[in-house]
């Protein structure tokens, strides 16, 4: 008493014509895998020409550049050793700089009124890559600190290292 009704009226394909779906399918996919490479690509290397990395013949205007952004007076005579200022990171750019304090000059630039401000954290290591001159964990500290200015953020280290004062300072928009 049953019907007996088709399941589906659908026919069956030509034979071959599955395999050409496949086909075109991976030159899809293929297509796709290129566009994605060649725009991380573009994507890589744009990143590389906005990280402006100087080491160690740092420029007046940079230097004036690092005491704008960090409110610290170097005093002259001072020696840059490195200077990087990432503008890949639209949102959040960040600078980080490397001074020699001559020891004649050291008390002059310690009254620094910025660098009274106690650490909170003590490490100026957490910059994302480092140049090779970025190595404030290798000097012997003798002051660290932090602090926020014109919504940004500023952490420094002040050591000794051969018996030469050095600064780390890191600056980065929060």
């Amino acid at each position: 008493m049953y019907i007996q009704l088709p399941i589906s009226n659908v026919q069956p394909a030509k034979e071959g014509s599955s395999i050409w779906k496949w086909i075109v399918r991976g030159l899809l996919a293929s297509v796709a895998l290129v566009i994605l490479v060649v725009v991380a690509g573009l994507l890589y290397f744009r990143s590389q020409a906005l990280v402006e990395s100087v080491y160690p013949d740092v420029t007046l205007e940079q230097i004036a550049e690092v005491e704008r952004l960090t409110g610290i007076t170097f005093p002259k005579g001072s020696v840059w050793l490195g200077y990087e200022y990432d503008h890949w990171t639209c949102i959040d750019p960040s600078m980080i700089a490397k001074v020699q304090i001559p020891s004649h000059l050291l008390n002059e630039f310690r009254a620094n009124k910025l660098l009274f401000t106690p650490a909170e954290r003590v490490n100026v290591t957490d910059y994302k890559n480092y140049p090779s001159w970025w190595k404030p964990n290798q000097v012997s500290k003798t002051a660290d600190g932090e602090y926020y200015k014109d919504e940004a953020f500023v952490r420094w280290t002040l050591g000794t290292a051969n018996d030469d004062n050095l600064f780390y300072i890191h600056w980065s928009v929060l």
